[in-house]
């Protein structure tokens, strides 16, 4: 293989795999300060009543505390006190 063959077919790659992972839905249901509490709250409050408290189902609770969902949103959006306080748990 060419060294003018290999750039482009890793350039190529590149923009398939971003093309891939897309842009962000205008209709998703947690804002990026709603994923970093409930990445923060893991373990400290159950997953069902983070569910209930965001609308959302016990599985989007996992998938966000897991990094399958909202990869796109860090991990450090707010301070952890703010965010464990929201559900009164012991800091």
């Amino acid at each position: 293989m060419s060294r003018e063959w290999a750039a482009h077919t890793a350039e190529h790659a590149a923009k398939i795999s971003a093309a891939k992972r897309g842009k962000p839905s205008p209709c998703r249901k947690l804002s990026a300060e709603s994923v970093a509490i409930i990445r923060a709250s893991k373990g400290l409050v159950s997953q069902r009543e983070l569910a209930r408290t965001f609308g959302v189902g016990v599985a989007t609770i996992h998938s966000v505390q897991s990094g399958h969902r909202y990869r796109d949103v860090s991990p450090h959006c707010l301070a952890v006190e703010e965010q464990t306080s929201m559900f009164g748990a012991a800091q």
